[in-house]
């Protein structure tokens, strides 16, 4: 099989927690384009890039669902992923959600967790995240689907897959309320709570990080230009890195306590600075914007 093949294939390994959206995921892959296999081995990976090396421009793009439903093949995981990363392009992405959304999603088909055996169904969930513990930490983006439905998820998998190809990295800047608790898929928290709080000036709680009133009272604050360049500065080494490591996919989070003042506005003034570094993908998401 000619080099050149093995190495301008592109492999997307999705695993990740049982009633996440693997499927969702592949479906939706499966309409960008990709040629999706699942349930496959992992050890049926290196023969599956050999061959879609051997078609060449044929398939240029797979992706392989690999889980624990694979058994004790699923053990030696991450060293077949590390073996492959040495002459190819893979990447792993990883669904996660929150136990009570996986306990509803399981309880509404009425089937058991694949690990589950005689135990309850969070035993199954807890013993199954134990052993994807190591492959999340290797994982080059990571979806929370806890609240996402369907068409939500298809759409993220749009977004994530199907955007700027002559971008090498694709940064999300998501904003967020810690009262609601830290998005599990974020690489990076930062914190805005150390400026004033614009839910307590009357005429700005109605309103949000996106209104001009709002921005200007946030970015005008003692601090807040100077945190948002050094966390700027912060970043563009991260992402360095990030591209060094081949890791094409990054969620930086801002947090403030509801998420709709102050990780709103700085969330969007970092995203407009980002989008300006070259070969660099910046969506911005508000996560908790409207909960309040």
């Amino acid at each position: 099989m000619p080099e050149d093949n093995v190495q301008h294939q592109e492999v997307l390994i999705v695993t990740g927690m049982s009633g996440a959206g693997r499927s969702t995921a592949a479906n939706a892959l499966e309409d960008l384009g990709w040629y999706v296999v699942d349930n496959l081995p992992p050890q049926m990976l290196r023969p599956l890039v050999d061959l879609a090396g051997r078609a060449g421009e044929r398939l240029p793009k797979i992706a392989a669902v690999v889980d624990v439903r694979g058994g004790g093949f699923f053990a030696d995981m991450r060293d077949t992923v590390q073996n492959l990363r040495a002459g190819t392009h893979v990447r792993i992405l990883f669904l996660e959600a929150a136990d009570d959304a996986l306990v509803r999603r399981f309880e509404s088909v009425r089937r058991p967790h694949p690990l589950q055996g005689r135990g309850t169904l969070l035993d199954g969930i807890a013993a199954e995240r134990e052993r994807l513990r190591d492959l999340r930490e290797a994982a080059d983006l990571v979806i929370d689907t806890t609240d996402l439905n369907v068409h939500q998820l298809a759409a993220a998998i749009a977004e994530a897959f199907s955007s700027d190809l002559d971008a090498d990295v694709q940064v999300t800047v998501m904003s967020f309320g810690f009262k609601y608790g830290l998005p599990s898929d974020a690489d990076m928290v930062a914190d805005a709570r150390f400026l004033p709080n614009p839910f307590w000036v009357p005429e700005l709680r109605t309103h949000t990080g996106l209104d001009p009133e709002v921005r200007d009272y946030v970015l005008d604050r003692d601090g807040a230009s100077d945190f948002v360049t050094a966390y700027e500065r912060a970043l563009e080494i991260v992402i360095a890195g990030y591209r060094t490591e081949n890791k094409r996919h990054a969620t930086f989070a801002i947090g403030c306590t509801g998420g709709k003042h102050r990780s709103v506005a700085i969330a969007e003034e970092l995203g407009r600075r980002l989008a300006e570094t070259p070969s660099l993908a910046v969506s911005v998401k508000h996560r908790d914007l409207g909960r309040e």
